[in-house]
């Protein structure tokens, strides 16, 4: 599920980087998560934003879970391009750093 066929030197980078509370809430939230584009979307955007947040990595987490666990009930991110989802993961994000 995150595996990142963007990176075929390495396409499970993104296990190295995630921690076993955040692997765990990806893989126990299967209402969002069980779509492999949204999860591998969601960790990748997770990642690059992380270093620019103030607010701590776990809580930053597990806020962005819970927005689009709130967000999944009015949007269909399956119908989303993955640009469109990009747009939607970023801007959940950056509400939680703000």
């Amino acid at each position: 599920m995150l595996n990142d066929p963007a990176r075929l030197d390495d396409p499970l980078w993104i296990l190295r980087h995630l921690g076993e509370d955040e692997v765990v809430q990806l893989m126990e939230r299967s209402q969002l998560h069980g779509r492999p584009a949204l999860a591998l979307a969601t960790a990748h955007v997770f990642l690059h934003r992380l270093d620019s947040s103030p607010v701590s990595r776990r809580e930053l987490f597990r806020e962005f879970q819970k927005r689009l666990r709130r967000l999944g009930a009015i949007a269909e991110f399956d119908a989303m391009t993955p640009e469109e989802m990009n747009l939607v993961l970023v801007d959940t994000l950056q509400r939680i750093s703000a």
